[in-house]
């Protein structure tokens, strides 16, 4: 019988994590579902500990597959692996180092085919070690470019882009695909390939995900140059995209979306001088100011920064952050 649910779980150097994750999967109170987990070639005992954890769910052994990569592939290759090898009537995905509520999947998975709607969006939870932070997720719209304009940042109340607080239809992944190599934000990617047509899509006012970002190994972390500049094919495939859409809002989206790139990934980077900065991203200059996330200062710094100015705009920028938080730390007294 085919599985209600896939859920894909890319692995790689996360034993002290797994575990965690693995228990709150198996322990799912919807009970067809298929667990696709993609050993990237991970050099630790990932692998070893879910497998222990699986004993204690006999239920679950026929569900599970591994799947092993020989030589490290990346998050997107390995998520892609696992979206071929998924039969399920739906898809999400689960980083191994998060975990989620026990009733999750039961509960989106009966929210998409109550209203049979092709995603199924749910808020979810940022956790720190000593705290937690509810994060909504509902657009304005419940339209696709509504959803796109909230991932890529064109409105102000941004939706994550992640994939794994939504539940997707299995055939939708047969028009998409993880761009190779990259690895920043490429589940953004996915978004701006399936987004571009409508779509139905339903809102569920809760949170069943959490989001662990006290990872001192995560990839929530100034990225080196040689990293911002592997996936600098990520803005060139989106740029495509732009050049051959004749959808202004949509355009606008995506232009939305690499502004913000620029600003987030490539930016802070200290290893750029201004001509290597110039270099990459002075075309896409006038993109960042798509973005509304940023308020006028730093933008006109990032464009600073992408016209031969680079160290002297991030000094700036450093300051003037050092200053808010100040400033905003005496407001608050």
């Amino acid at each position: 019988m085919r599985p209600k649910v896939s859920i894909i779980i890319p692995v790689y150097k996360v034993e002290k994590y797994i575990e965690r994750c693995v228990r709150t999967l198996f322990g799912q109170t919807l009970d067809s579902l298929e667990f696709i987990f993609v050993d990237d070639c991970s050099p630790d005992n990932s692998i070893e500990l879910l497998k222990k954890v699986l004993n204690d769910y006999p239920n679950r052994l026929e569900q599970v597959k591994i799947i092993r990569h020989e030589v490290n592939k990346g998050v997107g290759k390995s998520r892609q692996d696992g979206v071929d090898a998924a039969s399920g009537e739906y898809i999400i995905h689960c980083d191994p180092d998060d975990w989620v509520e026990l009733d999750m999947y039961e509960k989106m998975y009966t929210k998409a085919t109550d209203e049979n709607v092709d995603v199924v969006i749910c808020d979810y939870y940022e956790n720190f070690s000593d705290s937690e932070t509810l994060k909504k997720q509902e657009p304005d719209e419940l339209t696709s470019l509504s959803v796109l304009a909230n991932i890529t940042g064109l409105v102000p109340n941004k939706i994550n882009g992640c994939l794994w607080n939504k539940l997707m239809k299995r055939e939708l992944y047969n028009t998409v695909s993880f761009i190779p190599g990259v690895y920043i934000q490429e589940d953004d990617l996915i978004w701006v390939q399936l987004l571009d047509k409508e779509h139905s899509i339903s809102y569920i006012d809760s949170a069943f995900y959490h989001y662990w970002i006290n990872r001192q190994d995560s990839l929530m972390k100034s990225f080196s140059k040689k990293t911002v500049i592997d996936n600098m094919h990520a803005l060139k495939f989106v740029d495509g995209i732009i050049k051959s859409n004749k959808s202004t809002q949509y355009q606008d989206c995506l232009k939305a979306w690499i502004g913000a790139w620029i600003i987030y990934r490539a930016f802070p980077c200290k290893e750029f001088s201004n001509k290597d900065f110039t270099q990459y991203f002075s075309e896409y200059d006038d993109y960042c100011s798509y973005s509304k996330e940023f308020n006028t200062i730093k933008l006109k710094l990032v464009k600073f920064a992408c016209n031969r100015y680079h160290r002297q705009a991030l000094f700036l920028c450093n300051i003037y952050q050092a200053v808010h938080r100040l400033w905003n730390k005496t407001k608050t007294k």
